[in-house]
């Protein structure tokens, strides 16, 4: 538990308060919702597997209850951690302050290398719903080599560009990714079923594949906790950001499954890619291809993670935005021995004292950068 008291280990300045870890505070609310929902979801891809292993109504009962037990209570801590530590070292700034300099060190090795490995996903699956307009993309050859090579060059420019950049480009890919389902459940509409919702046989359901849908769609709320320093008023934008990407997460899964099995039921082949079919039957060719386009699903049924063309790029920019915010921490604090004697200190005034006492030289050297200029009243008081 953090004491009331706990401090910063540098206190701000009124400059560093304006600055985050490198740059200006530069991310608003509605850029930051929208990197939180592709984070985290990124539409209804990835959902179908869940209707095939429990049926209509126990999905959307585990849609609308899930989050409930899991993704709010997760969303509130993420909330309170982030605007308590509002860095980008995020989940490792908790896990230092909580259990030392080790474990701080472990969790973010394990985040990188898990980052390094989901970011993998991303050009393949781009390379996956392209297919469809380009099929040279099917086959093993330099062709698809040079794209996933090149896309993945491409998004890095992006995400190197700043969280403006990938902001912007993650409003644009929510626009794009909702919209075809917008016209989708209008179109269902008129044609509901709803005796197609009731249907459950409890003695049929795949339990270790629903749950693992349900998990894998509503975690990973914490990841924004690595982008808070860049964030404008976190106090106030992080949890006014998070509230709203839970509401629209939880809509975003709801809407087009209830629309859909209202008309089509169970009796369809639900897997991934299914809401093309769907988008056939209500609207025709012309909204099929709309789906395709914004939502053809991963070709991974194991790594359910936003499986559109627009979402896998967003779902790239903004994980990659969160990795790499990650290491500028970790570099910020220059060598393990370093970060050991600072960082892993309680985070109170009485340890401040005594790390500014034995390390000041050395430690404003590295965390300036970081910090802002730390002004000398700050150093009086805490002295």
């Amino acid at each position: 538990m953090i004491h009331q008291e706990s401090v910063p280990l540098l206190p701000d300045s009124p400059k560093g308060q304006k600055r985050g870890h490198g740059g200006l505070r530069q991310v608003t609310l509605i850029p930051l919702i929208t990197i939180i929902f592709f984070e985290v979801s990124g539409g209804p891809f990835g959902t179908e597997d869940a209707v095939s292993a429990a049926g209509p109504l126990l999905t959307i009962l585990g849609f609308l209850i899930f989050p409930i037990v899991w993704s709010i209570p997760e969303a509130l801590i993420t909330a309170e951690l982030a605007t308590a530590f509002p860095e980008n070292s995020g989940y490792v700034a908790w896990v230092t302050a909580a259990f030392g300099p080790f474990w701080g060190f472990q969790e973010g090795l394990w985040s990188w290398l898990s980052g390094v490995t989901d970011n993998s996903l991303y050009p393949v699956m781009l390379a996956a719903n392209l297919q469809i307009f380009f099929p040279q993309l099917q086959e093993t050859g330099w062709i698809r080599n040079v794209f996933l090579v090149g896309m993945c060059f491409f998004l890095s420019w992006l995400n190197y560009r700043g969280l403006t950049v990938v902001g912007l480009t993650a409003v644009t890919s929510g626009l794009l990714v909702l919209s075809p389902f917008i016209v989708l459940i209008a179109l269902c509409l008129p044609q509901m079923q709803w005796s197609n919702l009731v249907q459950m046989d409890l003695k049929s359901v795949d339990w270790p594949t629903f749950l693992n849908v349900m998990f894998w769609n509503l975690n990973y709320w914490d990841g924004v906790s690595t982008l808070a320093g860049e964030v404008e008023a976190p106090a106030k934008t992080l949890p006014r950001a998070l509230l709203v990407a839970v509401l629209l997460v939880v809509l975003a899964y709801v809407l087009p499954l209830v629309a859909s099995l209202g008309v089509l039921g169970v009796g369809g082949d639900w897997e991934l890619g299914y809401f093309a079919t769907v988008a056939d039957t209500v609207g025709g060719r012309g909204l099929a291809l709309w789906v395709v386009a914004a939502a053809a699903a991963s070709q991974n049924s194991d790594m359910r993670r936003p499986g559109s063309l627009a979402a896998a790029v967003a779902a790239t920019l903004a994980t990659a935005a969160a990795e790499k915010r990650l290491k500028q921490y970790d570099r910020s604090r220059g060598v393990k021995e370093e970060r050991e004697r600072t960082i892993g200190l309680p985070l109170t005034k009485e340890s401040l004292a005594r790390a500014k006492e034995e390390h000041r030289h050395r430690m404003m050297d590295a965390v300036r950068p970081v910090y802002g200029r730390v002004g000398e009243e700050s150093d009086d008081d805490a002295e």
